[in-house]
């Protein structure tokens, strides 16, 4: 694992399951019914257990309607994460979900209000770590029609850019893992390298 420091911002890279990192907040890839999925939202479900489901249901039935892109919903953590350090969970809405003939897909903006929205709970709540994985980066996720690595990029690039502007803007020091997902290996060494690339720059 790799890090860089610029001002307050520890950003951190890492390759492991999200759910590993001894951090105080997880960021969930969520989308706007909260439904836990695939990738970042299923693992975090198998160690959560059925009660987090329930809580993600009744807020989703409370709230009477999809909640807006760049919303972030925190809940407690549900015993996921490591270390016994991990205190909250944040749902990140950057997409919409899958209704009869589609669904709103991510753009850089929405994942960088997303981001940045997210950083400004953690800096609300006096957190000095979190974790965020790598959000809408995926082929299929976005509006962007281009190539994989295009989309990856640009997309990392809003992430970490949204998480950068409300940090610094707060002026609130705070530890930042960006997770590359080891479950997408034909891409795990070129994202390692285009995450550390993006927040040096």
């Amino acid at each position: 694992m790799t890090h860089t420091h610029e001002e307050c911002i520890d950003f951190r890279i890492g390759w492991s399951p999200i759910v590993n990192y001894p951090v105080e907040a997880i960021v969930n890839s969520s989308n706007d019914d909260l439904f836990l999925g695939t990738g970042t939202s299923s693992k975090i479900a198998q160690q959560a257990g059925p009660d987090l489901k329930v809580e993600l249901d009744r807020l989703r039935q409370e709230n009477g309607k999809p909640f807006a892109l760049g919303s972030v919903i925190v809940t407690s953590n549900y015993g996921v994460g490591a270390g016994g350090k991990t205190r909250f969970l944040f749902h990140a809405v950057s997409m919409g979900a899958w209704q009869g003939d589609g669904r709103i897909l991510a753009t850089p903006e929405t994942v960088f209000i997303t981001c940045a929205n997210a950083a400004g709970k953690a800096a609300d709540l006096g957190l000095k770590s979190i974790v965020f994985p790598m959000i809408a980066c995926r082929a299929g996720y976005s509006t962007l029609r281009s190539h994989p690595t295009s989309i990856r990029w640009a997309m990392a690039t809003a992430m970490i850019l949204g998480i950068r502007h409300t940090l610094r803007q707060r002026q609130h020091g705070m530890q930042v893992w960006l997770n590359a997902d080891p479950d997408d290996s034909s891409y795990i060494a070129e994202d390692i390298q285009m995450l550390r690339d993006i927040s040096q720059g």
